[in-house]
């Protein structure tokens, strides 16, 4: 009776919680639908998120465009496998990067690596080309390294490119890199020297919760149910949410360099110089972050060089950098015996000429387009700077500006096309490119029809403003330019193009407000230091522009505007 009793109770149980579930269901369907991306990563070569082997399914982007992810035995997204024993007259490309480089949105048929295997390998009869797609979503310097170590090497390249982001420096978990024999030296009343030496990567150490959870992810249980029911996956995305909040608020380890730092007893005013055994590094941007970001990048051409292949880093840029809608943000540059190949003028070169969508409208990730039109210029780089071995036909580069070339481009969005040419804030895009090509009025016509769309857009009436500033409609550029404002504060580029009306109008006291208040929201822009000296010489105030042009020297030493007016102001004996 008693083992009744209990059963009675268990099949309640069950059948409430499925109830409860069913109806939870449901609801998420109707109000809050998810969008379902099944796991595809798993613990690989010491890299948590490592891609899963002989993964084929079909996944959506955040705008709603669906792709399939198919990768080999070996973790890589290429359908075909590839064995670690190079074939002979062969050469391999070993490319590492982030979801840039996978191919978030893509095809397997239709991302970089496989257009410039192909770009390559039609133009080449004598050698065999291989490009190995290594990148996954999420991806950095540090998984590169760990990639090239504990696996690329295998595979025998004899080029490796490795693609870098905004966002590798930030994204460095500060508890993954240890420093030993850390020390630091006071060298004057404002500045410290700190001493880098040894370091290691901490290894990867999984909790029973987390070996568990990777057990159960494995399960063909698991794997229907996150396929098809929207309340497990908002689980599993506010789960993942909770536990990066959790990483970024965690307070840096014992033995990492941030914790090293901030218990040395910094002043604001210090100047932090880095000294590793092979350089000092001393510029007022370098943070820890960014330090260990140089350590790692040495690391990867350490390994290039032990297997004495060239390394190449592709710069990729923001969409907006391609626009030209932003300013660069600052990336830290440091010296390096590595090629770099710059993607930003030629994209944007290409861009300001076609209406074809090189990224997603509703993130950052390129489209077909942006992939194939990346693998020319890659492969053109690699022509001009004999990056590859030439042939008689490998040696002719491509040109970007023929008609089948950029048909061909085109054609490789046609899949989305339809869904890009839909989306109301594709009319951003054309009047940003409307623009750039001194089409006024189609500008102005596509922006307001997005604000008619998205009335509180600030970036959009900030647009609209420029684009009568152009027309040479300073009331209406105030107008609207202060509309932005108006929507968002906080925004130092609206204030300084407001600041740039009030000066057209020779409203000179007005526009430098402006530019003060751009400095509050923006201290040590040197760019608002040169406006402001500008600004002061229109006053003919010499003494605060002076002052202004100094700062910004003490800012970029090599600035040639200041330096060109601080020698003219000297010449004329006017300081």
């Amino acid at each position: 009776m008693l083992i009744l009793r209990y059963l009675k109770h268990f099949t309640i149980f069950i059948f409430c919680f499925f109830l409860a579930f069913s109806i939870l269901e449901v609801f998420i369907r109707i109000f809050i639908p998810q969008n379902i991306v099944p796991g595809y990563t798993t613990l690989a070569f010491g890299i948590p998120n490592a891609l899963k082997d002989n993964y084929d399914e079909e996944a959506t982007t955040g705008g709603g465009y669906t792709y399939q992810i198919q990768t080999n035995e070996k973790h890589l997204r290429i359908t075909k496998n590839i064995s670690y024993k190079k074939p002979e007259n062969t050469f391999r490309i070993l490319c590492l990067g982030d979801s840039m480089l996978f191919g978030i949105g893509t095809n397997n048929d239709e991302n970089l690596t496989y257009h410039l295997e192909k770009i390559i390998n039609r133009r080449s009869r004598e050698i065999i080309f291989e490009v190995i797609n290594a990148g996954a979503p999420s991806w950095g310097p540090l998984e590169y390294y760990l990639f090239l170590k504990n696996e690329g090497y295998k595979y025998s390249p004899d080029l490796i490119i490795t693609t870098t982001y905004i966002d590798d420096i930030t994204n460095i978990p500060h508890d993954k890199i240890e420093f030993k024999n850390l020390s630091y030296k006071r060298t004057s009343n404002k500045e410290v020297k700190v001493f880098l030496d040894e370091w290691e990567v901490r290894p990867n150490e999984s909790s029973f919760s987390q070996q568990f959870l990777q057990i159960l992810q494995q399960s063909e249980i698991y794997k229907s149910f996150t396929r098809s029911s929207h309340l497990l996956n908002l689980i599993r995305y506010r789960l993942s949410k909770l536990l990066l909040k959790g990483k970024t608020t965690q307070p840096p380890p014992p033995g990492s360099l941030e914790y090293f730092v901030k218990n040395i007893g910094l002043k604001k005013v210090d100047k932090i110089v880095w000294v590793t055994p092979a350089s000092q590094i001393s510029n007022q941007n370098t943070t820890t972050k960014s330090i260990q970001y140089y350590f790692l990048i040495n690391e990867i051409s350490k390994l290039a060089k032990q297997m004495e292949v060239k390394l190449l880093l592709v710069n990729v840029p923001l969409p907006n950098e391609v626009l030209g809608v932003m300013k660069r943000p600052d990336r830290i540059s440091f010296e390096s015996e590595n090629i770099t190949f710059d993607l930003l003028r030629s994209l944007s070169r290409f861009q300001t000429k076609h209406l074809i969508p090189l990224y997603y409208i509703e993130d950052h990730h390129w489209t077909p387009a942006g992939h194939m039109l990346t693998a020319i210029l890659l492969f053109n780089y690699f022509v001009k700077n004999q990056i590859i071995p030439q042939t008689k036909i490998v040696n002719e580069a491509i040109d970007i500006t023929n008609f089948k070339v950029i048909e061909t481009i085109r054609k490789s969005n046609q899949r989305i096309d339809s869904k890009l040419e839909a989306s109301p804030k594709m009319l951003f895009n054309k009047a940003v490119i409307f623009f750039k090509r001194d089409q006024l009025n189609l500008a102005k016509e596509n922006i307001t029809r997005y604000i008619q769309h998205f009335k509180n857009d600030s970036k959009a009436y900030s647009m609209l403003g420029i684009i009568y500033y152009k027309m040479g409609n300073i009331k209406l550029a105030e107008e609207y330019t202060k509309k932005s404002i108006e929507i968002n504060p906080n925004s130092h580029w609206f204030h300084i193009r407001l600041s740039e009306v009030y000066s057209y109008s020779a409203r000179y006291e007005e526009s430098l407000q402006e530019l003060k208040i751009a400095l509050e929201l923006h201290p040590g822009d040197p760019t608002i230091f040169l406006l402001l000296g500008q600004g002061y010489l229109r006053l003919n105030n010499l003494k605060k522009a002076v002052e202004m042009f100094n700062t910004v020297l003490r800012l970029q030493p090599k600035n040639q505007m200041a330096l060109r007016v601080l020698t003219e102001i000297k010449q004329r004996g006017l300081n």
